[in-house]
């Protein structure tokens, strides 16, 4: 190569480099690099494997001007990101301290050149390609384009890891799309480590090859009238100096507008900022469905870099709840989407969201043209803690603790910082650096913030390993222990919104206490109070199966405790069996739970702790069928509330629901119609949430079922959708079910009213997306005897709650042994139509045999007698008109008449339901 330039080109590894025109190239095209650059180059080239000094170097780069060493460290780096491009060429350039640079790949001369290929300077600082479409950003996308032609200097802030990058690109591309010649430059700051080499290195970008003592002036003459955008990307660790020479860049040009990417704001004047949330994720309470998985943009993110990685890719229908957890887990971050995605060949979806204890550490490979901070996620925080003061670093690892939304009060009580106003600085500085992100308010004056589950799980680690992570852990849940106690006492004095807004974030405490209360360095006792006492926040917020698991590891550490016996244990007790009910509804194991929390709390004195635990055990005999032994249970409860030292008004409102239920289902409906008309007269306490499932909701489905019942079917179906559309205002997922379950379903199905599939449906669809198990397995019960023909579902553990209902749905749900219960006085409630069923079992069973006929002639007369006994007209309507069907059919069509006649004549509405058509189509065949 000779001293002007000229000479026969060279390549080493994948790379062309022409000395004519100081030229190189990859595959055949240009390599942007700024003209210093391809200066330092050339003079490596004329010497390869042998060490060119620094002066050499220089003179080569900028000849007949004075630089700064700086300003070669600055293009040299550039340089080596450009060889970097191909496998092998991140080692092409070493440094050999204090001598200076030697080329050290192999290098061999061309025969023939390639075609010339002119580039111009304008080609330096070109901004990487996006090689994958965006995904979830389309509304931000639009904006920051809209912006771009509206403002001068814009930056987009956000968590490491959140896509920022990959949206400037985007609306730097669609910037320059708008108009011919318009043009962007790009400068990856991360490479910069003083604020000092930043003008050259903009310089750089420009492509100004020989830039002089003024560098940003030299930018602004350079670019003339040419609309041109800067793209400074990673600017955070010189966010102050960035937002200078971002005042003086647009002060020497006005063609010339800034995008910036980073981490906190560059704090200069007319900066507008757009702070980036992560990519949305699905919902916990959504349906798993793989098609409404797959609708949220971090699931789709998922799947794209998981194809890329395995050429192509579609989850199953089984992944989609994995999936969905997945992404929440990773807060729908895109880096940590995508590193994860990366080891999709490895573990599966089940296994990332499973078994993949350190995402901090998964790596997505050396992939080429990415920064190494965003190798992993561990990386990508480094790179911001570093930058942190020791007193930030220190803070921020406390906060690791909270496991969700806090506000500054609740990290002042955790962490006993002296002051509040300097405590909040702190706070606002880490929000302004993206470790912390906005999460709502708790009410007008407490915002809250979080850290995002990554960064959390980085937190931690720096707390394990200062020594303060015990000693913070116990004042974590002692500070989650007063706020419990706090929403049990607010819970009956706020409006149920209120309530919720103000809470909502409880069970992400509760779960890292009692973690941490139950792990090797806990206390066991301080976690069985936050479990005891925590119960009705557990069952607001549905997550009572989550709630059972921790009862039991609780429950199953009592005796090492030494609280077995005390109330706290009784608590406990008492929410195992709620737990239980709102679950699986295992009856046995419920009433089990219920009975040692009464006798311990007798014996340790609490009252109305054995008040609330015999109304367990009432709920539990209940579904079992123990009418009788209900009645009991009933009075012994009135008998405790008596004594109580203190009017108790919740325990009071608990009695009487109780008791007019159990009136109910003893068939004793005067007294049920009684106490239900007092309560829908008392509208004062109507709008309490102190029980666990609404009150006027409870009350207007008991309403519901005694209209029908007593005989006013249209009535009972206007109560049973009023009943409903409380249920939906008051937005408890427990007392909906309750409504469907109790009222509007059976109502419905009684009336032969066409919503009963569609309520049905969304009763299993409520239990199901709330995580209910045992109120999914009455939408199911419902949706089967829907069916044609009708049957029992399957897998299910049917009570006689269960199965009385179903033998009044449809005669082919009866069995036997409901049936016997009916005889013995074990079901009164549905007794006259359960008798009812045998009789026509026995007919449709035995033909005309005279024998049975008279048997079910008397049957029928029994269960006649017994309906209009106690008042219960649907059901007497129903067997005065199988009676009558069977007096018609024996030949005694005027007793037919005279028997079905009154009694359809006193019905008064409900003309056109099945039952009042099937009495007036016997009426009709009797008259024949």
């Amino acid at each position: 190569m000779t001293d002007d330039g000229r000479g026969a080109p060279v390549a080493f590894g994948d790379f062309v480099f022409r000395p004519e025109g100081r030229i190189l190239l990859l595959h055949d095209q240009p390599v942007a690099l700024s003209g210093p650059a391809r200066g330092l180059l050339a003079r490596l080239l004329e010497q390869p494997g042998t060490v060119v000094g620094t002066a050499a170097l220089m003179a080569s780069a900028w000849p007949g001007v004075l630089r700064l060493e700086a300003n070669l460290r600055v293009q040299m780096a550039a340089l080596r990101r450009a060889l970097a491009a191909t496998p092998g060429g991140g080692r092409a350039i070493l440094n050999i301290p204090g001598r200076g640079y030697q080329f050290a790949l192999p290098v061999r001369a061309l025969a023939e050149p390639p075609a010339l290929l002119s580039v111009a300077d304008e080609a330096a600082g070109r901004p990487p390609p996006l090689l994958v479409p965006l995904i979830g950003r389309k509304a931000e996308l639009a904006l920051l384009a809209q912006r771009l032609t509206e403002r001068r200097l814009l930056t987009l802030t956000g968590a490491g890891g959140i896509g920022k990058t990959s949206l400037a690109l985007a609306a730097a591309a669609a910037w320059e799309a708008v108009a011919p010649g318009r043009r962007v430059h790009f400068l990856d700051l991360a490479t910069i480590s003083e604020e000092s080499l930043l003008p050259a290195a903009v310089a750089s970008a420009f492509g100004l090859g020989t830039p002089g003592i003024d560098p940003v002036a030299e930018i602004g003459i350079a670019l003339r009238d040419r609309e041109t955008l800067l793209l400074l990307d990673g600017a955070e660790h010189l966010a102050l100096a960035a937002g200078d020479l971002a005042v003086r860049l647009l002060a020497g040009s006005l063609v010339l507008r800034l995008l910036a990417t980073s981490r906190e704001a560059l704090q200069a004047p007319g900066e507008w900022l757009h702070p980036l949330a992560p990519l949305a994720v699905p919902p916990a309470e959504a349906p798993a469905s793989l098609a409404a998985v797959l609708a949220w943009p971090a699931a789709q993110l998922f799947v794209q870099r998981a194809a890329a990685r395995l050429g192509e890719f579609r989850p199953a229908e089984a992944d989609a709840a994995a999936l969905a957890g997945l992404c929440r887990r990773l807060d729908g971050l895109p880096l940590a989407i995508g590193l994860a995605a990366a080891r999709i060949d490895m573990f599966g979806i089940a296994g990332l969201a499973a078994g993949m204890a350190d995402l901090l550490a998964v790596s997505g490979g050396a992939r080429r043209g990415v920064a190494p901070r965003h190798r992993t996620m561990r990386a990508t925080l480094d790179w911001s803690h570093d930058a942190l003061s020791p007193e930030d670093r220190r803070l921020l690892r406390r906060l690791s603790v909270f496991a969700g939304p806090f506000t500054a009060e609740a990290v002042h009580a955790v962490l006993d910082e002296p002051d509040p106003v300097t405590l909040e600085r702190a706070l606002r500085r880490l929000e302004g650096k993206s470790l912390l992100v906005p999460a709502g308010a708790a009410d007008e004056t407490a915002p809250r913030r979080r850290l995002l589950e990554i960064t959390r799980a980085y937190a931690a680690e720096k707390l394990a390993g200062s020594g303060e992570a015990a000693a913070m852990q116990r004042r974590h849940a002692l500070q989650v222990l007063a706020q419990v106690e706090a929403a049990e006492a607010a819970r009956p004095l706020l409006p149920l919104p209120a309530w919720r807004a103000r809470h909502d974030h409880l069970p992400y405490e509760l779960r890292a206490a009692t973690d941490w209360a139950f792990g090797p360095s806990g206390e066991a006792a301080l976690g069985l109070r936050l479990l005891a006492g925590s119960a009705p926040i557990w069952l607001e917020l549905n997550a009572m199966a989550e709630y059972r698991q921790r009862l039991e590891t609780a429950l199953a550490r009592l005796a090492a405790t030494g609280e077995a016996r005390t109330a706290a244990a009784a608590r406990l007790h008492v929410a195992a069996g709620t737990a239980i009910l709102h679950n699986t509804g295992e009856v046995t194991l419920m009433t089990e739970h219920l009975r040692q929390a009464i006798e311990i709390a007798d014996a340790a004195g609490d009252a109305a702790l054995a008040i609330t635990a015999t109304a367990g055990l009432w709920m539990s005999r209940n579904m079992a069928g123990e009418v009788a032994a209900n009645e009991a249970v009933v009075a012994d409860m009135g008998r405790r509330i008596a004594v109580l030292p203190a009017p108790d008004g919740r325990l009071a409102r608990m009695h009487q629901r109780m008791a007019s239920l159990t009136a109910y289902f003893a068939g004793d409906l005067a007294t049920a119609r009684r106490l239900v008309d007092a309560r829908l007269r008392d509208a004062e306490e109507a709008d309490r949430h102190d029980m666990p499932i609404d009150l006027e909701t409870a009350t207007l489905a008991l309403h519901a079922r005694l209209l029908w019942l007593e005989g006013r079917p249209a009535q009972a179906w206007d109560v049973a959708r009023a009943a409903l559309r409380r249920a939906e205002v008051v937005d408890r997922p427990l007392t909906l079910a309750y409504c469907l379950t109790f009222a509007a379903c059976p109502v419905a199905i009684w009336n032969g009213d066409p919503a009963a599939a569609a309520l049905a449906a969304r009763l299993t669809a409520t239990g199901l997306r709330h995580r209910m198990p045992y109120w999914q397995g009455w939408g199911r019960c419902f949706e089967s005897a829907l069916d044609a023909p009708p049957a029992r579902p399957r897998g299910l553990e049917l009570t006689p709650f269960h199965l009385e209902l179903l033998g009044t749905i449809h005669p082919a749900l009866a069995d036997p042994a409901t049936i016997a219960r009916a005889e013995a006085g074990l079901a009164p409630w549905c007794a006259p139509e359960l008798l009812r069923v045998k009789a026509e079992t026995l007919l449709q069973r035995a033909g005309g045999e005279p024998g049975v006929a008279r048997v079910a002639e008397r049957i029928l007369r029994e269960a006649l007698a017994l309906a209009e006994r106690r008042g219960m007209h649907a059901w007497a309507l129903r067997c005065a008109t199988s009676l009558a069907r069977l007096l018609r059919r024996g030949g005694e069509a005027g007793a037919a008449r005279a028997l079905l006649a009154p009694v359809v004549a006193a019905r008064t509405e409900g003309q056109e339901l099945p039952d009042l058509r099937a009495a007036r189509q016997v009426l009709d065949d009797a008259a024949a």
